[in-house]
């Protein structure tokens, strides 16, 4: 397996990866300030007109699960917090900035959001009723889940003839994805991905769960190792659970674990009702 390391200057020669929106960059700032505050973050994003009413709309929707609607910036950051917040402008961002530029490809850019948003909620419920560590906060496995495919947007934008090519072999051989990916760019979208949330600082946790969802690390001898593997292993369970509880034609072979890999979840029936009940529910409303 390539590592991050490896990769990332050959992505650098071969693949734009977006600049840190200032939106977020400066969500991030607030966060990490002692003294930063949700009404500093509100207003800020009130000034972004571009993505202050996406951040309402999706703050109003399903996903959130907030009981009564929201109405202004400032009232959304004090009930979901700065971290959801900062998850929403994510979204936001992303959808803003990356998804009408694929619409030409023969891929459907809505899906693969719908199903990042379904990866996103069953991680962030394994983190809830399952008794393992996987070494990622609610939100931060919600963030990992929401952007473990981000990666495939900016191969999109890069070349989508080549990953169209992918996608065939895909579904007409039986190849997982992202080693089709890598066969056609010598590199996949997890690759991708963890490049953007290194550089959009999102910090080791993110780059981990990000970069090993298909793939644990190559040595896996370390302490750092198993706790990135682990991170990774969340993402990748979430991913299988989300495409088995989604009956829809496929475009391509996805990374399916086993049922002997999905016992180290330890959820039993309820468990299982309950995460396929939570796909069921989520749904791109946007």
């Amino acid at each position: 397996m390539v590592q991050l390391e490896q990769v990332r200057e050959i992505v650098a020669e071969t693949v734009t990866i977006p600049t840190i929106p200032t939106t977020l960059q400066e969500i991030n700032r607030i966060i990490h300030d002692p003294d930063g505050s949700a009404k500093e973050a509100s207003e800020f994003i009130a000034k972004d007109v571009a993505i202050a009413p996406k951040v309402l709309r999706l703050a109003n929707s399903p996903l959130c699960g907030l009981r009564n609607p929201v109405s202004d910036i400032q009232q959304a950051v004090s009930i979901l917090g700065l971290k959801m917040l900062r998850n929403l402008v994510l979204q936001a961002t992303v959808l803003e900035t990356m998804c009408p530029t694929v619409a030409s490809v023969q891929c459907d850019p809505r899906s693969l959001w719908d199903h990042s948003f379904k990866v996103a909620q069953v991680a962030r419920t394994l983190t809830k009723i399952s008794h393992v560590d996987f070494g990622l906060t609610r939100d931060e496995a919600y963030t990992a889940g929401l952007l473990h495919d981000v990666g495939k947007i900016i191969l999109l934008n890069h070349d989508g003839q080549k990953i169209q090519q992918a996608l065939t072999r895909s579904a007409e051989e039986g190849v997982p994805m992202f080693l089709a990916e890598e066969e056609a760019f010598g590199f996949n979208h997890a690759h991708i991905g963890a490049v953007l949330a290194d550089s959009w600082g999102l910090g080791d946790c993110l780059r981990h769960a990000i970069l090993y969802h298909h793939e644990p690390p190559k040595d896996g001898e370390t302490e750092e190792d198993a706790i990135a593997a682990m991170r990774g292993t969340l993402i990748r369970l979430s991913n299988s659970l989300s495409h088995r509880f989604t009956p829809r034609p496929m475009l391509y072979t996805p990374d399916h674990v086993s049922e002997e890999g999905m016992a180290v979840l330890q959820l039993g029936v309820e468990g299982m009702d309950q995460i396929e009940l939570t796909v069921k529910e989520t749904s791109l409303d946007y």
